[in-house]
């Protein structure tokens, strides 16, 4: 507002009269005698002249801030026309709060705004000042008005805020970005130093820190907190912490942190990312062992009749060791130990590649090579009673031919034989149902084939398939046909009584993403079938993992193997927990030059999402 000499203007201000109270008045008095105060706040990094706009007592204005070790900040006011008046007191009131700012009136200050008050400035010295705000937080807005009172003998005590609130914000120093990656029960997640090349300062740590609560939030040092810490840097960059030995099933909150100047600094964001399913490094097979077969009698897992050498089998290779699981024992981790081993100089012979299953109180083996250099196959059912620890069998079991790579489940207490192949891989699909109380075999419904779902089920074998069960059905699928690794899989119902052969049903193939393949693991948790390694012709030995929901007839990728792709690996289930261990693999060798064939004897558990 610009006037010219003798012109006069009316003034509003609150004045306090003797008996303390405020009231409004409004006085003509000569532009002259008028006093208008401009306050401009601006930082130390950055001071430059105010723009002077239309000057109605109080006007505010915010320039770019600048910070003192990164959480305060140093605003500087100016007064004009001050005159000679250095009675009084000057400064701002500020707040996260925009609302509380705004509310605030001279002698009603809201609970949540502070306000920093000092003397007004020495006349002549351009009537500026300065005043420092500290521990501020990053990554928040703050809201400022600026303040005059000046104390008037005449006319009592006049209290001026600036109608304009101003804003500035303080950016966060280190946030969080992008997603985590989990990898089984590892995590790796990301973050962002900011504005430090600007300041020229550093950080002399930074890195993150997780929970599994986030109340209160994560702090290093927390109660049940993890942290990482990375060296000192003084640029803006990425960077990302690892973090392993994660609970399974269980929600991570998270948050970036920098240290500067023995302060630390948090992200204002708690982001969060959740370990679901995977697999647990237990006790190790007491062999390099494959083409092993395994069932679980009383919650205690029992494994035999495999081969301890790659690329072939022959009878110096088998064992006769029969091994037994708990998986209680070592603190959770599980021991194999020895149980009774195969007797000697008996009509039980050594073999290998067989399928086992646990009916009657009992546990059996059968159908698999007997490790001649014929490649000789038998039909025998061996069994083991626990009670009385011996061992027995049953001769040429199955009217129909000897076989290996064949299925076996057990449904309503008897057991189901079926599939494989012959001498010379004539590949079988029928099925032989056995009942222990009878010692007899009939056979079933013989099962399907079909190479893709829009070609029609045909009546061929498959062998190296696999199979679950859950409740009253039991799924067998994937396989090998000729050259064809197979997707197909297939429900069978059982029969309802002894003259009914049951049936098989089509469910789901394996999704386009997942490979056929042979000599893979299968089991059954929580009511949802498991499907995973083996082997696929053209992209070789596999660790990938399936999960099969009979309710949606769908397959959902889960977390893979974190070891060694492989084949003819033995696989069960013990109190909804999955055991997958040994089998064959490839590594190279000769410098990478050539590979070769071995076998293992890592062992895994697998926990399911929950």
């Amino acid at each position: 507002m610009e006037t010219s000499a003798g012109e006069t203007s009316e003034v509003s201000y609150e004045n306090r009269t003797q008996s303390g109270l405020l009231r409004s008045s409004k006085i003509r008095k000569p532009m002259t005698k008028k006093i208008l105060v401009l306050l401009s706040l601006h930082t130390i990094l950055g001071c430059s002249t105010p723009k002077l706009d239309t000057l109605d007592f109080v006007d505010t204005i915010v320039l770019s801030p600048s910070f003192e070790n990164f959480n305060a900040a140093t605003l500087r006011g100016q007064i004009l026309h001050q005159g000679a008046t250095v009675n009084g007191e000057c400064g701002f009131i500020w707040s996260y709060d925009r609302a509380a700012v705004e509310d605030s009136k001279p002698g009603a200050i809201m609970p949540v705004v502070q306000k920093i008050t000092q003397a007004l400035p020495a006349v002549g010295g351009g009537s500026f000042f300065e005043m420092s705000l500290g521990n501020l937080e990053r990554g928040r807005s703050i809201y400022i008005r600026t303040f005059v009172v000046i104390h008037d003998e005449g006319a009592g005590e006049r209290s001026i805020f600036s109608t304009k609130t101003e804003t500035f914000d303080i950016g966060e120093i280190v946030v969080n970005t992008g997603n985590a990656l989990i990898l089984n029960n590892s995590a790796v997640v990301f973050g962002q130093l900011r504005g430090i090349a600007a300041s020229g300062k550093s950080v002399e740590h930074h890195g993150h820190v997780i929970s599994k609560k986030n109340e209160p939030v994560p702090t290093i040092g927390c109660t049940d907190c993890k942290t990482s810490t990375k060296d000192s840097s003084n640029d803006d960059e990425v960077f990302h912490s690892e973090f392993d030995s994660l609970e399974f099933n269980t929600t991570y909150y998270v948050r970036a942190y920098a240290i500067a100047n023995n302060l630390t600094f948090y992200s204002k964001n708690v982001d969060t990312f959740r370990v679901r399913d995977g697999w647990e490094l237990i006790d190790s097979f007491p062999d390099t062992y494959a083409e092993g077969t395994a069932a679980v009698l009383d919650g205690i897992a029992y494994a035999g009749f495999g081969c301890r050498k790659a690329l072939g089998c022959l009878q110096g290779d088998l064992s006769a060791d029969f091994r037994k699981f708990d998986p209680a024992a070592q603190n959770g981790l599980g021991e194999w130990t020895a149980s009774v081993p195969l007797p000697s100089q008996t009509s039980i012979t050594l073999q290998y590649n067989d399928v086992s299953f646990v009916v009657g109180g009992r546990f059996h083996a059968m159908c698999g090579g007997i490790g001649d250099m014929f490649g000789n196959l038998q039909n025998n059912l061996i069994f083991w009673d626990p009670n009385t620890q011996l061992w027995d069998l049953y001769f040429n079991t199955i009217p129909g031919p000897k076989r290996t790579g064949a299925v076996a489940f057990t449904l309503k207490g008897k057991a189901y034989v079926g599939t494989g192949r012959d001498v010379n891989y004539e590949e079988f699909n029928d099925f032989w149902e056995y009942n222990p109380v009878t010692n007899q075999w009939r056979p079933v419904a013989s099962m399907p084939m079909q190479f893709n779902p829009l070609e029609p089920a045909i009546n061929k074998g498959r062998q190296e398939a696999v199979a679950f069960t859950i409740n009253d059905n039991a799924y067998v699928g994937s396989g090998r046909y000729g050259n064809l690794d197979l997707r197909d899989f297939w429900r069978f119902i059982p029969p309802m009584n002894d003259q009914d052969p049951g049936q098989w049903e089509q469910v789901a193939f394996l999704p386009p993403e997942a490979p056929g393949r042979y000599q893979a693991v299968a089991m059954s948790i929580n009511d949802k079938g498991y499907v995973g390694t083996g082997y696929n012709a053209t992209l070789g030995y596999l660790n990938d993992w399936w999960q099969y929901d009979p309710i949606a007839n769908s397959w959902l990728l889960r977390t893979a193997l974190p070891a060694p792709a492989r084949t003819n690996a033995m696989g069960f289930t013990i109190d909804q927990r999955g055991y997958l261990g040994t089998g064959h693999t490839r590594i190279l060798i000769n410098g990478g030059q050539s590979s070769t064939e071995i076998t293992l004897s890592d062992f895994w558990r697998y926990v399911p999402e929950e």
